[in-house]
């Protein structure tokens, strides 16, 4: 026997009525679902890591799997003495940055970059490479900055905060 509630409903319309808004809600939601993003990935650089050029090259390029925004000293390249030898600009195109240099000396070439992923994380690394012989790596100073740290936890929290409301 089923139980009848007030209006003539029955537990088992109440049942399908639920599944019935469950499923026209679902499946828009579904259908709208991205694939869940992940940090960007550096997948080459131009020199690579520890070539040795007979050369100094024009530009330092990186390569990453999806676009990635350029924060203040994106790409910094230090020559053999410590100096800073970037021209202090990043050409970004898409998924690739290039940061032009201006310099002679040999030995070892430090790169240090630092991106914004698409998902607000920031991302850095570094890199050597070498003109026409190995002199060792400059040490460099890649503390994150914590007001970009603080802006980017912000900005994650904010976003959550939208999506719950839209939920």
């Amino acid at each position: 026997m089923s139980a009848i509630f007030a209006g003539g409903w029955s537990l088992r319309r109440v049942f399908v009525a639920v599944g019935l808004c469950l499923v026209a809600v679902g499946a828009p939601l579904a259908g709208a679902a991205r694939p869940a993003m992940a940090h960007a990935t550096l997948l080459s650089t131009v020199p690579t890591d520890d070539e040795l050029l007979p050369s100094v090259p024009d530009t330092v390029e990186l390569r990453f799997d999806e676009p990635v925004e350029v924060l203040d000293g994106a790409i910094r390249v230090f020559g053999p003495d410590g100096e800073r030898v970037d021209l202090a600009r990043v050409e970004p195109d898409g998924a690739e940055l290039s940061a032009p240099i201006d310099a002679a000396q040999r030995g070892t070439y430090t790169v240090a970059w630092r991106v914004l992923s698409e998902d607000s994380h920031n991302l850095s690394g570094s890199f050597v490479f070498h003109v026409g012989e190995r002199s060792g790596a400059v040490a460099i100073d890649d503390s994150d900055d914590p007001l970009v740290d603080v802006a980017g936890t912000i900005g994650r929290l904010l976003a959550l905060s939208g999506a719950v409301l839209v939920f």
